[in-house]
């Protein structure tokens, strides 16, 4: 689990993120409502969903049927919650969310947008009229806590330019942190006999 914290060094900077997770880890009311938003944009539930636990080495099934599996998924949640592994990889998606909406806020307020900064958003579906429908959203609802921008998107009556923020959210938070998603597993994989032939993991 330590290289979530170099993608995430790496993808916003050693200097806002000390910032973020300096915030994070002093301030109880910003820590409180960056967990809130984290949560409403459904990351940073791995306390609660243990996707880690399921990625390592397949512990137990998604859907477990039997005793034995019900209890290798119930060991494993256990396990990852008492080593620190969940509260590590929700605390890593909290950071995330909050440094993602603070570099997009930021973004859709500057005047000269670098090729680069237009590519990395156009691949989320923000292009140049989204960006402004953003920055007029965070403008009339969004605030500023101590440096970091904050959308507040649920105050949002602009619900696409909201959605378009959260999306970017939730893809960043859910590529900062080694999780098992639904594409993982191949369809055909579902069947006892090619996961006996196959062991495939994901």
């Amino acid at each position: 689990s330590i290289n979530d914290a170099g993608k995430l060094v790496a993808r916003y900077g050693l200097a806002k993120t000390g910032v973020a997770l300096g915030k994070f880890l002093t301030n109880v009311h910003y820590n409180k409502m960056s967990r809130e938003t984290a949560k409403r944009m459904n990351t940073a539930l791995s306390w609660t969903v243990d996707t880690r636990g399921q990625s390592l080495a397949e512990i137990g099934e998604d859907v477990p049927t039997g005793r034995a599996e019900q209890f290798a998924q119930w060991a494993s949640q256990k396990f990852t919650r008492i080593s620190g592994a969940a509260t590590w990889d929700s605390t890593m998606q909290t950071l995330t969310a909050i440094l993602q909406q603070d570099e997009l806020l930021r973004l859709a307020r500057k005047v000269d947008i670098t090729p680069f900064e237009k590519a990395k958003y156009a691949e989320l579906g923000i292009d140049d009229a989204a960006l402004k429908r953003i920055r007029q959203q965070y403008e009339k609802y969004g605030e500023d806590l101590d440096g970091m921008a904050r959308a507040r998107t649920e105050l949002w009556d602009d619900k696409e330019a909201a959605r378009l923020v959260e999306s970017s959210v939730v893809q960043a938070a859910d590529i900062m942190t080694t999780i098992k998603g639904a594409g993982d597993l191949p369809l055909f994989m579902d069947s006892e006999f090619y996961k006996t032939l196959l062991q495939f993991r994901s």
